[in-house]
């Protein structure tokens, strides 16, 4: 122990700064009272408000005074005097009040000090009375009030006057002691008594020119310890609070005050022996009653019965985060070993009038995993028998300070100094919660992930950790390296969930994280408009997948976005920088970019990472917003990103007007135009916001979902509110199949008899609850219909049961001609489609299944991709040579990782697929590698026919797909890809829609041998802002040969075909195509005679 310690922890002396305020009322306590939460603004949303999380490290609980009856004590935060009776444990609120709330003497999060000395007695010791120093006024001299709180509400008993020249140090029992002189320089300490009305006044007799201690040592309701030096030597005596009657402690010495002492009921306590510790008679304390060998304590020790009790004081360092335990020892022990009361305690320990003692703490450690439970806990010990620590009463958690969050997905991730409990320098927590997206959000699941230190948080302040969500439940921290890796976590994970390897490159961070994959950008380094390094991660695959230099990077679904110096054009490309999908310009050169949906968000800023600029651009319209920000001079005390951008909004706060805004364009970027040209609302408000508040660190926003989070002032509460935009009816996910076959009219296969289908014949077949079909719950099929045996030129049309049949055609033949095409339909209730023949004569129809569309979460999104040429037989293109594929032999196709398709993580590919130059008559069988070849046909031709079909199939787990030449002559094969399912959240679903004609050239004229015409869906809803639309694409009346070729306009036409045909044909084939930007589709006729297109629309991916 310590005395000199003392005076620097002291509050200040001055009445001024220590005026205690008397309340009028005193409520019962059961926790403490958060901070009064600031009411939304009138036209945010409806809140979900997160209560504040229990912070890991104990709530500081300031013991003052241990009186008769109860403790009066007050809480860390909080400023009132709480009062908690002995015999029932029950906390009421005093109605003092200090002059300001009590610290939790926290640095960095950990204990900023060691031990502090025994508490002021400024309120008053070891009695139910308590002190309420008042301030002098010019009307009134200085006074303190005394109250007797037996009865847990200040009952008064009189004021002592504070005499002129004088100032209050402290009260003991009904005894207030002023002094003379200044706070490091007292020259006279003196004792003013309360006695009924009046106040007896005594001046303690102190020699003569002694330099007097500016504290008092110990003190209870009957005496006090004082100690001066003079001539050289230390000395330190016991006043009598009631006479100031001295008596010398056995403490001269040469050095200054080499003893430490305290009062116990009837005994003094001294320490300072080497190792020894003396009990001393209180009324003759030159009498050594009992000596103890004991390891010096570093906290508090007192007397207890025949028990000393000591306390460690808790510092910043390892393990002590926490607590340390709180031992006891019986006093006249030589083997220096001690016994835990309580395994966590705080270095407070304070004595009560019956000599029992409180202090704060636990009687045990708890588990990994387990919050430390602190309480008010008294001491005693009934004669002989050790010591027995008593609960009086919880001490709640305090708060949790969130030092970063992000949200995605509906799984909201707060970083702080939450935490299990966990030795060491942990200081802190990830706790992530599951938010739905209604109107008023509500919190359905929480969890305490791993542990974060305190290196991750130097300054365990708000904001002190930056955090990238994915959306899909993982995460990553701003400063994610970790021996030359990439660290991210999962929801529910203790540990990390993997790391992605960044070699030697320092200076990364987070730049952009969305699904599988995460973009880190290296540091600036002091000038943000320059190139840096840029490496893309695949957090499945756990590998580097692209390496270049940007000065801006966005990652969304399979898509990079990358802005470069000196250079105002934005460029879209696959994950591995090879396939171009698009560019934009910005008025200057980006360096931060972010995309979600149709929209872009992007920031210029200037050397030293102000934002100078900013806006939105929407790829479906062209055109952008303009976004104002923080910075309205040259300095640069605002940097960094400032806006947040979610699907069809912009958040961004705005410090003049102290709000967080929303910047609602979901419809769509009309025109050009700042923020006057769309709707603006403010989901919070306050004087925090007057000041920078960085995003994805005290606020952030769902990218795949619809809620803004945001914390309080204090960084303690997370406020959650939905987007207030209606959110577009959810798509359903594909599950692929392996073939399999439903319908086989000639072998009686899904419909009873073996006949032909007649002319205008139906066929009713049932398609849930087959094949792997689900009984309920399909929305749409994906079939591979073939007719075979046609006795006339017809057509077929494909349509959910129950439902009018529509006027289109799925497939067209003429007679004799094996035809097959790919469909997507809709399911009727019932779970069946119909196909009606429509031609004048009989034909078989055969329906293989290859997968179906659902709300089932498991199934899967779709990205387009490409068109790219995958193979070519002819050209040595994805196997090698340029030979025709051999009659009844196979080709063994790789697809992942080339033409845009990721290298894992794909469940299935759209490819068009043709057959060329065929020698004799046969069909094509397309399925995934590693599984049996099925009994079905993706396309038939005959010899020396071109036949192109769109084919949905899966992906085997090499990535390759198999292709089988199911003829008695060779053939040359073609495969190009134009889109890909996977399990990427941002990936589109599949909206089934009625066929509907959306383009017929009949009406309006022929499209020219080697000319274009355009599907325009920008006036068709949704279809015209999707990602891709499914099209059953037809070709009649053609001129010559040839081919079409289907794709998004505003991009290059691809060197592929859709359908072939041949002079005369009609030909029809299933497309998947993009829509451009404009919300429209090229169609080119690469026929060198004009041709007929007819286009219906089945549905669109979005």
């Amino acid at each position: 122990m310590d005395p000199t310690v003392r005076r620097s922890s002291r509050l200040q002396r001055g009445l001024g700064a220590t005026t205690l305020a008397l309340l009028t009322c005193a409520a019962l306590l059961n926790v403490t009272t958060p901070a009064a939460v600031a009411a939304p603004a009138a036209d945010a949303p409806a809140e979900l408000v997160l209560p504040a999380a229990p912070r890991g490290l104990p709530t500081r609980d300031r013991l003052f005074v241990a009186g008769d009856t109860g403790l009066l004590h007050a809480r860390e935060g909080d400023d009132r005097l709480l009062w908690t009776r002995y015999d029932t444990g029950a906390t009421t609120d005093t109605g003092l009040r200090l002059p300001a709330p009590v610290d939790g003497g926290l640095d960095q999060g950990r204990p900023s000090r060691g031990y502090s000395g025994a508490e002021n007695h400024r309120y008053g010791t070891t009695s139910d009375s308590v002190a309420v120093p008042v301030a002098a006024t010019a009307q009134a001299p200085a006074k303190v009030d005394l109250y007797d709180l037996a009865g847990g509400k200040p009952v008064a008993l009189g004021s002592v006057t504070v005499p002129a020249g004088q100032s209050y140090y402290g009260t003991y029992g009904r005894t207030v002691l002023t002094f003379e002189g200044s706070d490091s320089a007292v020259t006279g300490w003196f004792l003013n008594r309360l006695d009924g009305a009046s106040t007896v006044r005594t001046k303690v007799a102190l020699p003569a020119g002694a330099a007097l201690a500016s504290s008092v040592h110990d003190g209870d309701q009957n005496s006090l310890i004082l100690r001066h030096r003079q001539n050289d030597l230390s000395h330190s005596v016991l006043v009598d609070v009631a006479t100031g009657q001295t008596t010398a402690l056995p403490d001269e010495g040469q050095y200054e005050f080499s003893h430490t002492f305290r009062l116990a009921k009837g005994k003094v306590l001294r320490t300072g022996d080497q190792n020894m510790v003396d009990v001393l008679d209180r009324a003759q304390p030159q009498t050594v009653l009992s000596s103890t060998y004991l390891n010096p304590v570093s906290g508090e020790l007192r007397l207890l019965g025949d028990w000393l009790i000591g306390t460690d004081s808790v510092f910043g360092t390892s393990g002590d985060n926490r607590g340390r335990p709180l031992h006891f020892t019986p006093i006249g022990s030589t083997s220096g070993t001690v016994e835990y009361l309580l395994e966590l305690a705080d270095s407070q320990l304070l004595p009560a009038p019956d000599g029992s003692l409180i202090a704060v703490g636990s009687p045990k450690t708890p588990q990994y995993g387990e919050q430390p439970l602190f309480a008010l806990q008294r001491i005693t010990a009934a004669g002989t028998a050790k010591p027995q620590a008593a609960k009086l009463a919880d001490v709640p958690p305090a708060p949790a300070t969130v030092f970063g969050l992000s949200i995605g997905g509906g799984v909201l991730t707060a970083a702080s100094d939450t935490v299990r409990f966990q030795p060491g320098d942990t200081t802190g927590s990830f706790r992530s919660y599951r938010i739905s997206n209604d109107p008023t959000p509500v919190n359905t699941f929480e969890n305490l992930d791993g542990t974060h230190t305190i290196s991750n948080c130097f300054s365990h302040g708000t904001a002190c950790v930056g955090l990238q969500s994915t959306g899909d439940g993982r995460y990553l921290e701003h400063d994610p390296i970790q021996r030359n890796a990439a660290v991210f976590r999962k929801v529910g994970y203790r540990d990390w969930a993997g790391t992605v390897p960044t070699g030697n490159v320092d200076g990364l961070r987070t730049a952009d994280a969305a699904g599988r994959y995460v973009a880190l950008a290296q540091t600036a380094y002091g000038n943000w408009t320059s190139n840096h390094t840029v490496i893309v991660g695949d957090l499945d695959t756990r590998t580097q997948v692209f390496q270049t230099q940007a000065t801006g990077v966005a990652v969304q679904g399979d898509t990079l976005w990358l802005s470069r110096q000196n250079d105002k054009t934005v460029y879209a490309s696959d994950m591995k920088g090879e396939m171009d999908r698009g560019t934009f310009t910005t008025p200057c050169p980006a360096t931060l970019l972010e995309a979600v949906g149709r929209y872009v968000s992007w920031a210029c800023q200037d050397s030293q990472g102000t934002v100078r600029t900013s806006g939105v651009y929407d790829t479906s319209t062209r055109q952008t917003l303009s976004v104002p920000v923080m910075s309205t001079g040259w300095t640069n005390s605002i940097w960094g990103r400032e806006s947040l951008l979610g699907d069809g909004y912009l958040v961004r706060q705005d410090l003049a007007t102290g709000r967080l805004l929303l910047l609602d364009f979901h419809d769509g970027i009309k025109a050009s135009g700042g923020e006057s040209t769309v709707a603006v609302r403010t989901l919070a408000q306050g004087e925090e916001w007057k000041s920078q508040r960085f995003a994805n660190r005290s606020w952030a926003v769902d990218r795949t979902g619809s809620n803004i989070v945001w914390t309080d002032a204090d960084g303690q509460r997370i406020h959650v509110a939905n987007n207030g935009i209606t959110a577009p009816k959810a798509g359903d996910r594909f599950t692929t199949l392996s073939p399999a076959r439903l319908l086989d009219t000639r072998a009686g296969l899904g419909r009873t008899g073996t006949e032909p289908v007649a002319a205008g014949g139906e066929v009713s077949l049932q398609v849930a609850g087959r094949s792997g079909v689900p009984q309920s719950g399909v929305k749409a099929v994906v079939l591979n219909v073939t007719v075979t045996d046609p006795k006339s030129d017809g057509h077929l049309t494909v349509w959910p049961s129950g439902t009018t049949r529509p006027d289109s055609s799925n497939l067209n033949w003429t007679t004799g001609r094996t035809v097959p095409n790919q469909v997507v339909v809709p399911v009727g209730a019932d779970g069946k489609v119909n196909l009606r023949n429509a031609g004048w004569g009989t034909a078989h129809l055969i329906a293989d299944v290859f997968g179906y569309y659902s709300a089932d979460a498991s199934g899967s999104t779709f990205t387009a991709a490409g068109p790219a040429r995958l193979l070519d037989s002819r050209a040595g293109v994805g196997r090698p040579g340029t030979t025709a594929v051999a009659a009844r032999s196979e080709v063994s196709l790789q697809v992942a990782g080339r033409g845009g398709v990721p290298q894992s993580g794909v469940r299935a590919v759209v490819l068009n697929v043709t057959a060329t130059d065929t020698k004799d008559a046969g069909h094509l069988t397309v399925w995934p590698s590693g599984s049996a070849r099925p009994d079905s046909s993706s396309l038939n031709w005959t010899a020396g026919q071109t036949v192109p079909n769109h084919v949905v199939v899966p992906v085997g787990a090499d990535g390759t797909v198999k292709l089988f030449n199911a003829s008695w002559g060779t053939a040359h094969l073609i495969a190009d890809v134009f889109g890909y399912y996977s399990d990427d959240r941002a990936g589109a679903t599949f909206h089934a829609a009625a066929p509907r004609r959306v383009l017929d050239t009949r009406t309006t004229g022929a499209v020219p041998a080697r000319g274009n015409t355009v599907l325009d869906l920008s006036g068709s809803g949704e279809a015209g802002r999707a990602k891709a639309v499914v099209l059953n694409v037809t070709v009649t009346d053609p001129k010559s040969d040839g081919h079409l070729t289907v794709w998004p306009s505003g991009t290059t036409r691809p060197d592929s075909s859709n359908l072939n045909w041949t002079t005369g044909r009609t030909v029809a084939n299933l497309v998947t195509v993009p829509v451009g930007a404009d919300g429209k589709v090229e169609i080119a006729n690469l026929g060198w005679g004009s041709a007929h297109v007819v286009v219906d629309l089945f549905g669109h991916l979005g």
